[in-house]
């Protein structure tokens, strides 16, 4: 609009039609070098970014490189359409009315993402109950959806890690809470994790610890006290493979079918111990998680006789009495030994033997980072299966008063994210941008979340899909999809652009410039 305006008052455009060239040609050059400036003038500071992010970063696929090269294309795409509307104002009013309507138009892009921010908001209240009788928050359900978007698309910190762990859990339908703890699970979590060459197929190891006093009793155990002193022999197998051993796996096997796999799940073992300033805060943060892949073998079965050294078993010197060792007692000391709040069995733990054989002899990060991972997906993926799959049908209650009102708010937003000329428009860069997928993984001090929405700019507005139900009455699994075409919004500014133009050239062919 200053380019325009300056044309005029310094007679260049009189001049222009004086030379007796047609009106409309100059107007249409006028169009044509007002989108070459803004395009070269985007240009070069884009190369500036893009040359100094290539230095610093030397990757030629980082998100900054990719969203400048949206903005090449997105920027002059707008402004031509915002120029020729306020070129077309001053020529039809004048010139103070269309500064006025230019502040005006940046107003309004400005607070045109209220409402979606508004809604958002809302649907934090808002619930979703199915036929199950479970009721989930809508904010919850599009996170779910939103997992799957952003690992099919591949824009999440681990892709293939994600995947191959999302995948496997959708297929073998594990669930959560205590069924994932279960036999069947545990073998079919043991079979996914086989299939990576992580389960350890040695033998067992036997530790024998003496001269070890109860600090804590499990329930039943009447007739024995704490102070007894106990001599403690274990046969120990852990299902997975040292973490050593699996580092020599990911260095020499580029072969293995599941490089990129194993790979980031060696990235996500170093990735999650350097949150914490050693390696006993770590496995303290997690004592929780240790039983799975682990178990006491042979634990011994007639206590009447000698246990032999091959089998598992607690010997109270104090009382000459003997007890069957079993997982749960090697839960417990472990669980005890890091913090002394766990029921059943804990030993004093100012034992050098007993510290060795915690934090050496039965520590195996892999396997703990295995099981990290293992409950980030779990929740996500039972719950997504859950809404989705129409084998036990979980049907959505579309009579319920808070459906009804989800439905009613989001077919308004809808329409009025169609109408908004400001957030339509605003969609074609945050479509086509990129976020950086390094930053969407979960939080480690939050067991499974993850936040999608920490990216996103305030005063932009996003694609929002809706969420759609299936013939059955299910959420669609791929309801993420379920927005307006975004090359409809690029038209649109087209035709602004070419309509303003147009009435430009009009008015211009009938202005008297004396």
């Amino acid at each position: 609009m200053h380019f325009w305006n300056n044309k005029v008052e310094d007679k260049t455009v009189m001049k222009l039609v004086i030379s007796n060239n047609s009106r409309t040609k100059i107007i249409v050059t006028f169009f044509v070098v007002s989108i070459l400036i803004i395009f070269i003038s985007l240009f070069f500071n884009a190369l500036i970014i893009v040359v100094a992010d290539l230095i610093s970063n030397g990757d030629i696929n980082s998100v900054i490189i990719w969203n400048c090269l949206i903005l090449l294309f997105y920027v002059p795409l707008i402004s031509t359409s915002l120029l020729w509307a306020l070129v077309a104002a001053m020529i039809y009013i004048n010139r103070n009315i269309a500064t006025m309507l230019a502040v005006l138009i940046l107003t309004l892009k400005l607070i045109s993402s209220i409402p979606q921010k508004f809604q958002e908001t809302k649907e934090e209240s808002l619930y979703i109950e199915f036929n199950n009788g479970v009721n989930m928050s809508v904010s919850k359900v599009k996170n779910l959806i939103d997992l799957q978007k952003n690992i099919k698309e591949k824009n999440i910190r681990y892709p293939n890690l994600s995947k191959y762990i999302n995948d496997s859990f959708l297929e073998n339908k594990l669930s959560k809470g205590s069924m994932f703890a279960n036999e069947k699970s545990k073998l079919l979590r043991k079979e996914i994790w086989k299939e990576l060459g992580l389960i350890n197929e040695t033998k067992d190891f036997t530790v024998t610890l003496k001269n070890q006093v109860i600090e804590r009793l499990p329930r039943g155990w009447s007739n024995w006290s704490v102070g007894d002193s106990v001599e403690i022999n274990v046969v120990v197998k852990d299902d997975f493979m040292t973490y050593e051993s699996f580092q020599d796996l990911v260095e020499v096997n580029l072969e293995h079918p599941y490089y990129l796999v194993i790979k980031e799940l060696n990235e996500f073992v170093q990735y999650i111990q350097n949150f914490f300033p050693s390696t006993y805060e770590f496995k303290k943060n997690y004592i929780e998680q240790f039983d799975a892949f682990i178990d006491v073998l042979n634990p011994c079965q007639d206590l009447t006789k000698t246990c032999e050294q091959d089998s598992s078993f607690i010997n109270n010197i104090t009382k000459n009495s003997k007890r069957a060792m079993q997982i749960e007692e090697l839960k417990t000391i472990y669980q005890n030994y890091y913090l002394n709040i766990y029921d059943g069995l804990a030993l004093r733990v100012d034992d050098e033997e007993l510290s060795l054989f915690i934090e050496e002899a039965v520590y195996n990060p892999l396997r703990l980072s295995v099981r990290i991972v293992e409950n980030y997906f779990i929740d996500y993926t039972s719950d997504f299966y859950s809404i989705t799959n129409q084998e036990d049908a979980n049907v959505v209650m579309t009579n319920n008063a808070d459906y009804k009102e989800f439905k009613k708010t989001e077919n308004f937003n809808s329409w009025l994210y169609l109408i908004n000329i400001f957030s339509s428009s605003q969609s074609i860069y945050t479509y086509y941008s990129k976020q950086s997928s390094e930053n969407f993984w979960f939080e480690y001090k939050n067991r499974s979340h993850i936040d999608f929405s920490k990216q996103d700019n305030l005063f932009l507005t996003y694609p929002k899909y809706k969420i759609e139900l299936t013939k059955l009455g299910t959420i669609q699994e791929d309801t993420y999809k379920n927005h307006p075409p975004i090359w409809g919004f690029m038209v649109e500014m087209l035709v602004i652009s070419l309509f303003f133009l147009v009435i430009c050239i009009v008015r211009f062919n009938r202005m008297d410039l004396n």
